[in-house]
């Protein structure tokens, strides 16, 4: 995986994907996620937004499916997003 070190990302738009970042600053920039594998150690992002596209919208798609049509779902997908942010991933 190419790591970035250090850099500054301005007004762009970066793909995301495949990449690991560390100590970078992102100011202004689209996130471009495909759901692909990523890391990011020691960043900081100003005014940034993500976009997601292909197997990630795949991923928000399905998650939105599970969590409005079936009675479980919301807990479902809550106990999935609570395990992604709060617990290593693996």
């Amino acid at each position: 995986m190419p790591v970035f070190e250090q850099q500054t990302f301005e007004k762009t738009t970066v793909r995301i994907d495949g990449q690991h970042y560390k100590a970078c600053e992102f100011r202004e920039c689209v996130l471009d996620f495909r759901g692909g594998p990523v890391q990011f150690d020691q960043c900081h992002f100003i005014g940034c937004t993500i976009q997601v596209d292909n197997p990630g919208l795949n991923v928000l798609r399905f998650l939105r499916i599970m969590h409005n049509v079936y009675p479980e779902g919301p807990g479902m997908v809550e106990t999935l997003l609570d395990s992604a942010v709060r617990r290593p991933l693996g």
